[in-house]
């Protein structure tokens, strides 16, 4: 889960478990949201903005052009909705909470659609039709879990998924068709890590209902986060390490979890994470830099077949969590 804990708070259980599950994304990937079938239009991501002393969030056109700061606090995980006149987004609301809004994207209209105390609702990922947002509740006196809320209200619908190792199910997807739901799910690790662990990870499938949960990646070694399903349903990317400390790169899967094949060829010292799919299924966008020496981290785009890596924002501050819409260029 890509929302940061520094921001949240710094005190008790509550940034204990919200930082383990932060340093995990920051670690091995960062969140995923899924790109509706339509015309390629603009993105949002984040950045740190030194004037606040957070992460805030932009938005631009596709190749890195007219960019604009949409928000003017702390925001960082966000999505379109399918029409591209709203967009989605986690932000914390208090110290020691998180929650979920809407904003147009020329940044007015701000609604605040979820009201925890004490509590979090983050990774937010409208369904294909418009009416419904999933979001990942990690913390709380729940099952710690994927739930699916309105996307008028921010009433709770449903709970999708709990997590049976005591730890965190996160960046929940939308299938095209709204049936299924990819996420990634987290348990304990034994060794390494900050916490003295590394945190183990797979890319499960769900549907909406909460019925016919299955592991899609094998095993649990690979850290594979980020999953978003391409526009027509016929692939899933995500992001995976081979084997921590190995590069972070992108591969994509069937949803029956065969055709595993790597995206980005050859990445020897590099870092690739926070895959999304554009509109028209045709290219990718992601955060990082072909090599980790390199102080630059930045967006980048590539073709759907792994041809015509482009950095389309650099950073520092460097630019992250990019999801696609179907909003206008401009």
């Amino acid at each position: 889960m890509k929302f940061r804990a520094t921001s949240i708070c710094t005190i008790g259980l509550f940034v204990l478990a919200l930082t383990a599950l932060f340093v995990y994304r920051v670690t091995s990937a960062g969140s995923a949201y899924a790109a509706f079938p339509g015309s390629n239009g603009r993105i949002t991501f984040s950045r740190f903005n030194p004037a606040i002393g957070d992460f805030t969030l932009f938005t631009a056109n596709p190749d890195g052009s007219h960019e604009s700061q949409l928000t003017t606090f702390p925001g960082f995980v966000s999505d379109w909705s399918p029409d591209g006149s709203k967009i989605a987004f986690d932000f914390p609301s208090d110290a020691t909470s998180a929650n979920i809004a809407t904003i147009n994207p020329d940044g007015s209209g701000f609604v605040q659609l979820t009201h925890e105390q004490n509590d979090a609702s983050v990774e937010p990922a409208w369904s294909p039709d418009g009416t419904r947002i999933a979001v990942a509740r990690p913390i709380g006196d729940h099952p710690h879990g994927i739930f699916i809320i309105d996307a008028t209200t921010g009433a709770i619908l449903s709970q999708v998924t709990a997590n049976p190792y005591g730890w965190f199910d996160g960046e929940p997807r939308w299938s095209p068709d709204g049936q299924w739901i990819a996420f990634d799910r987290l348990k304990k690790g034994s060794i390494g890590g900050i916490y003295g662990r590394i945190d183990l990870g797979a890319v499960f499938i769900v549907r909406s209902d909460g019925t016919g949960l299955r592991q899609l990646t094998s095993g649990w070694g690979t850290q594979p986060a980020n999953p978003d399903w391409s526009p027509d349903g016929s692939k899933i990317v995500f992001t995976s390490a081979g084997a921590f400390p190995a590069p972070v790169s992108i591969y994509t899967i069937n949803p029956d979890g065969s055709g595993l094949t790597p995206v980005i060829k050859n990445l020897v010292n590099g870092r690739f994470e926070n895959p999304r799919w554009s509109p028209d299924g045709t290219k990718l966008i992601f955060q990082g830099s072909p090599d980790l020496g390199h102080i630059r981290r930045g967006l980048w785009t590539v073709d759907a077949d792994g041809s015509n890596l482009t950095e389309i924002i650099s950073g520092p501050p460097a630019p992250q969590d990019a999801a696609w819409g179907t909003h206008p260029q401009q």
